[in-house]
Formats: structure tokens, sequence, C-alpha cells
């Protein structure tokens, strides 16, 4: 007696017959097109697909606009208590996010010079809060249009986006080497103060 064919196709749907795995043929077909999926995602996140659409929607304008309403009226730019960073606080040296609250408001406060005492990378970070809250009151024609003109550079706009963020982790270490070595302009962070041009600027 011969053994069943585990691979025989059903003669009335042309499909494997319950129980029986697929063809091998079948199997790597699938396999091919699982795969072609997962490229087609990275290829998608590499080249920021869809993120024009994402920056100018009304949910991500009008988180923007809350945040620079909060920092514009809420926040002040010396702070509002200490820092809540856990490195900071155990160890007295800045982690690389250190400073960039107080950073945008002191930039939405005008206070550009504290900004950059703060974090350098805020007044980047203040900006683009702005122009993405200018965006929560676009029409829905206007932000079609922006969205059509600035999709063909989705890839230069994340890209920008990604260095500038590996730029604020790289200057937060040169920071932390500062703070470590005993530098006297950033002694200040090891005592979670401020710059001493902002105490006494300061209001």
């Amino acid at each position: 007696m011969t053994s069943p064919d585990l691979h025989a196709l059903s003669p009335e749907t042309g499909q494997s017959e319950p129980g029986n795995p697929p063809p091998p043929l079948l199997i790597g077909r699938n396999a091919g097109k699982a795969g072609d999926k997962r490229s087609r995602g990275i290829l998608a996140s590499l080249t920021f697909s869809g993120l024009a659409s994402t920056i100018l929607s009304r949910t991500a304008g009008g988180i923007s606009l809350a945040g620079v309403a909060l920092g514009a009226v809420v926040l002040r730019p010396t702070g509002n208590g200490p820092s809540i960073c856990g490195l900071q606080r155990t160890a007295g040296v800045p982690c690389p996010g250190c400073g960039l609250t107080r950073s945008v408001t002191s930039s939405l406060h005008g206070e550009f010079l504290w900004a950059f005492a703060y974090n350098p990378f805020g007044p980047a970070f203040a900006l683009a809060m702005v122009l993405t809250a200018l965006g929560f009151f676009l029409p829905s024609r206007a932000r079609a249009w922006m969205e059509e003109r600035i999709t063909p550079y989705n890839r230069v706009v994340g890209w920008t986006i990604m260095i500038v963020v590996l730029g604020l982790f790289v200057h937060g270490v040169w920071r932390i080497g500062m703070v470590l070595s005993g530098n006297p302009d950033y002694a200040w962070w090891a005592s979670e103060s401020t710059p001493p041009f902002v105490e006494t600027s300061a209001p």
C-alpha cells in the first residue's frame, strides 16, 4: 500500500486538502510575499512616507498649539521647580535632553541667550512647534495644497529631523564631559541651578 501524497491538491478547489500542508512551492511563494511586505515597510520608514500629512494634521497642530501656549503663558523661562531628571539628581550631570523645556520656553519668551545656555537645540524645537501649531488653523484646501507641495520632500524633512535628534544626543554627551571635567562654564549644571547671567537678569 502506498502512502498518501501529503502535498496533493484537491481536484475540486485546486487547494491543499484539509489537514495537509501546502506544497513547498506555495510556502516559498508566501514567504516571498511576506519578505516583500517587510521590505516595503522598511523602505517606507526610510523615505518617511506620510510625514507631510502627519505634520499638517489637526492633531499635530493641536498638540503643538497647546505646547506653545503652555510655554509662552504658563511656564517660566527660569524653570518651574527642581529638575526632574534622574541622572542630574543622582549623578550631578545633565542628560542630553536636560534644559530643553526651559530652552523652548525661553525662546517663546524671546530670551534667546537664555535658550542657548539651557540647550542650543531649544530654539529649533520652538520654531518647529510654532510652525506646526499654525497648521491647526489652516482650512482643508490649504492643508491639502501644502501637503501636496511638501510630500516630495518627505525624505529631506525626515532626515533633517533625525540629524537634529542625533545632534541633540551628541551635544548632551559633550556637555556631560564638560561638567565632569570641572569646566567652570558648566558648573551650574551640577547644582541644578541656572546660568549665572540668567539669575542676575531674570525678573
